[in-house]
């Protein structure tokens, strides 16, 4: 296919002799940012996102700090295993033409893909590698960004306040006056649960099993790669669980998701948090937190930000399942089995 002009433009920008001979695109179908392979003429190859969602700014501070995550990564066993961020003299390579942003990436190398149902064996050994790899991030010690969970949720606050806003988005008063509410819990309970005091780490939130590799050794996993950073952020360590809670599940990875809960009652979760404890523990605070970092993930990422993660049709649907079935079900997910591990 003929290059994109931001992803021509961006590549005579970064200022590389080889030249791209061929481009695919390998957007994820969901999503409204776009993602290309690169081929270049010397048969290496790369990877380019353009995006037009948020801030110029937002954009190079993440990608920022991605590149500073995958520096604090070398010389442990993680070194390489994420895709790195070009960049010049430490800074992150992002280009802008109008509205829209550009980076290119490493194209790492692929290693097994997890099966869409884990199997029961790999539960475990996929839980410890995962603690120690928040663990060495959590090492490296990295600035938050200026985007907070707490920045968010209120921003959506604000946001249901406005008619117009609310009627874009086929939210009724009803449902916007039902949406406030949980802005307000989420806000009241994480400060009654410590959020503020918990570590920050660099995280990924979306762990779909396209997003990432394993390679296996006798009795463990080890990440091999990982790419995908739409949702980056540097928060609790706790707001990867409802992702990995789906990746474990034995209702397995599903072509048709909903963004539902059942997945953190499942017993396959129980026993991933458990051996996940005995690399990293969590602290009784962050099991309760991870109901709010539910919470959040539906407010955030399902309702304020809906279309600039999903197309119309999926954006429509999973709108209307977290204020009709998601939200209003989320007293009823039962914290105990995983609270009783931390009670041991």
């Amino acid at each position: 296919m003929e290059a994109p002009d931001i992803v021509a433009e961006g590549w005579d920008a970064w200022g590389d002799p080889r030249r791209p001979v061929a481009i695919e695109e390998i957007s994820a179908s969901v999503s409204t940012n776009r993602v290309y392979r690169v081929r270049l003429d010397d048969g290496g190859s790369v990877v380019a996102k353009s995006s037009s969602y948020g801030s110029f700014v937002h954009f190079r501070q993440d990608h920022e700090r991605i590149h500073a995550w995958c520096e604090g990564l070398r010389g442990t066993r993680f070194e390489g295993a994420l895709a790195d961020v070009f960049h010049r003299r430490g800074d992150a390579f992002v280009h802008r033409q109008g509205n829209e942003w550009l980076a290119f990436y490493e194209d790492v190398g692929a290693g097994e893909s997890l099966p869409p149902i884990l199997d029961a064996a790999d539960i475990a050994p996929l839980a410890r590698e995962l603690a120690a790899f928040h663990q060495a991030s959590a090492n490296i010690g990295l600035a938050p960004t200026w985007k907070s969970m707490g920045s968010d949720v209120a921003s959506l606050r604000e946001q249901l306040e406005r008619p117009q806003w609310c009627e874009a988005r086929g939210i009724g008063a009803p449902s916007a006056h039902f949406l406030r509410e949980h802005c307000d819990a989420f806000l009241w309970n994480t400060d009654r649960i410590g959020y503020h005091g918990f570590a920050r780490v660099p995280i990924l939130v979306d762990w779909n099993l396209g997003n990432f590799s394993i390679t296996r050794s006798p009795g463990r996993i080890h990440l091999a790669s990982r790419w995908d950073y739409d949702w980056f952020r540097i928060e609790p360590r706790i707001l990867d669980f409802y992702f990995l809670s789906r990746v474990v599940s034995a209702r397995g990875d599903q072509t048709t998701f909903s963004y539902d809960a059942v997945s953190f009652q499942d017993p396959r979760f129980t026993e991933f948090v458990g051996a996940y404890q005995e690399v990293w523990p969590l602290s009784r605070e962050e099991i309760l937190f991870l109901v709010e970092a539910y919470r959040f993930f539906l407010l955030n990422y399902a309702v304020l930000q809906a279309e600039h993660f999903f197309r119309p049709s999926l954006c429509e649907r999973l709108r209307a399942e977290v204020i009709e079935q998601h939200l209003p079900g989320i007293s009823d997910i039962d914290l105990s089995p995983l609270l009783a591990l931390i009670e041991r």
